[in-house]
């Protein structure tokens, strides 16, 4: 519930404090590796820019976001999605292997480093993979409209269905190991609470509850308010 108080107390006042300077090594490593690599440099007319920008999240404590940027040539424009999507892919790989959990890194005291966004930019034309330390499973936009890969076509099914399907998902998870689960991992990536950043460790939570008990990072949410509200009696 602490959790939940928290996160509505963030979005409505801007709370400011932070120590020391960015540590951009890390990122700009992963700048210079990007910027090497000709699978990726072929497709942009000048060098890989990373830029950083700052939202203070928790007190005492900031986040800082890094974005990637680059001008594409008519050759990445001309590629189709799918390939669009390997080369982007390839940006994200790099600086998966350069951070932690979720595309964060250490970049000095009390602050919270995340790898963002990625952009090619052509003209008008923006071809991005967005709020990389967020989404669970990456997808290729373009201004803003999601291309590739596209969802499969739905299949139509019956409300009998949708409620069959969800009641064999409650009768195969048991809900409150997924609820301690979560717990312990909130407790354990976020020092007790100490560091607790609800845009990046609620879904990052989410995501491992997930991958834990083969559910949705939506259902383990569901899951994690609903024993919540249990166990304070609501």
């Amino acid at each position: 519930m602490q959790k939940i108080i928290f996160y509505l107390m963030i979005t409505l006042i801007l709370l400011v404090g932070c120590s020391g300077p960015v540590k951009t090594e890390i990122a700009d490593s992963i700048g210079d590796q990007l910027n090497k690599d000709e699978e990726i440099t072929k497709y942009i007319t000048d060098l890989i820019n990373i830029n950083n920008y700052t939202s203070t999240a928790s007190e005492g404590y900031s986040f800082i976001r890094f974005d990637v940027n680059a001008e594409a040539n008519s050759d990445f424009v001309n590629l189709s999605d799918k390939d669009k999507y390997d080369v982007l892919s390839k940006i994200a790989n790099v600086i998966e292997e350069n951070t932690e959990t979720d595309y964060e890194f250490e970049c000095g005291e009390k602050k919270i480093c995340a790898f963002d966004n990625i952009e090619f930019t052509n003209d008008e034309d923006i071809y991005s993979f967005e709020s990389l330390n967020m989404e669970y499973d990456l997808a290729l936009n373009h201004n803003g409209e999601e291309i590739y890969p596209l969802e499969e076509e739905s299949v139509t099914t019956t409300t009998n269905e949708i409620n069959s399907s969800q009641s064999n998902i409650n009768s195969t998870v048991n809900e409150e190991a997924v609820y301690y689960f979560m717990e312990g991992k909130f407790e354990e990536i976020t020092n007790y609470g100490e560091n607790y950043v609800p845009e990046i460790h609620d879904p990052q939570v989410a995501r491992l509850a997930a991958s834990r008990f083969g559910i949705s990072p939506e259902e383990a949410d569901r899951i994690y308010i609903d024993q919540t509200m249990k166990s304070i009696g609501h």
